[in-house]
């Protein structure tokens, strides 16, 4: 359990964007990310659920192409000077546009009490809750479901399209579909946001780079992304998925 105080200068500087590429410093965060967290990739579990596209001499138990751990935390919004901030300890995520439940391996909890990761967790709830003006469907919104999915995406010398999911909405009321924490030897990986099947956005996402865009509206998707050297690559990242509980 943890309790943080919103930087709300921050926050209404960026109030009623439909997304934001941003940095740590976008929201007011000075902590840099720990050698740890980074390193804890390396270590990620296959993520099952995925529909992969293979090629003949990688097996599949051997070389996966997605990895994922998972946390669902709770926080309490409604003290505007002191959010609070309880991990739930489930490991089921069922929020999404595929209306089925996934059970993942849990994000440790040394990593989840890291500041730098509870402060940028404070930030986007805020700004999500300012975007809704306090409010949702005329109710007051009490808590955020916070969902984190910490991603490894490797690709492979010869490896067709291998992100699985297409052009989507997460189920979500705000999302940050990805913050980079690393790419190693990958080319491609634009995101893409659009609404009403117009192109909205594009970009692709450096290290320390993320995006954050309203949920129920817009769409986002990932491009493969490929080796552009011999050997494996991959692209680290943090997706946040944002639900407001009135």
């Amino acid at each position: 359990m943890f309790l943080l105080q919103p930087r709300w200068l921050y926050v209404r500087a960026l109030k009623g964007k439909p997304f934001i590429h941003f940095t740590l410093n976008t929201f007011g965060i000075e902590n840099q990310i720990p050698y740890e967290f980074m390193k804890s990739y390396n270590e990620l579990p296959p993520d099952n659920y995925i529909i992969e596209s293979r090629i003949d001499h990688l097996p599949d138990d051997e070389f996966p192409t997605r990895s994922r751990r998972y946390a669902k935390l709770w926080v309490d919004v409604q003290r505007d000077d002191e959010y609070l901030i309880t991990n739930t300890q489930t490991v089921v995520f069922e929020n999404d546009s595929r209306s089925q439940k996934r059970v993942f391996e849990p994000i440790p909890e040394v990593h989840l009490s890291e500041p730098w990761l509870m402060k940028f967790v404070t930030q986007v709830t805020a700004l999500s809750v300012a975007n809704h003006n306090h409010s949702k469907e005329g109710q007051p919104i009490k808590s955020a479901d916070v969902h984190l999915h910490q991603v490894r995406q490797t690709t492979y010398k010869g490896l067709d399209d291998q992100t699985g999911e297409g052009i989507h909405r997460s189920g979500a009321d705000y999302i940050v579909s990805a913050l980079v924490m690393n790419r190693y030897n990958v080319e491609g990986g634009e995101s893409i946001i659009t609404k009403d099947q117009q192109l909205i956005y594009k970009t692709i996402l450096d290290d320390k780079e993320g995006l954050y865009q309203e949920g129920r509206q817009q769409k986002h998707y990932v491009t493969p992304i490929s080796t552009y050297n011999e050997g494996l690559g991959f692209r680290d990242i943090l997706g946040i998925d944002i639900i407001l509980n009135t």
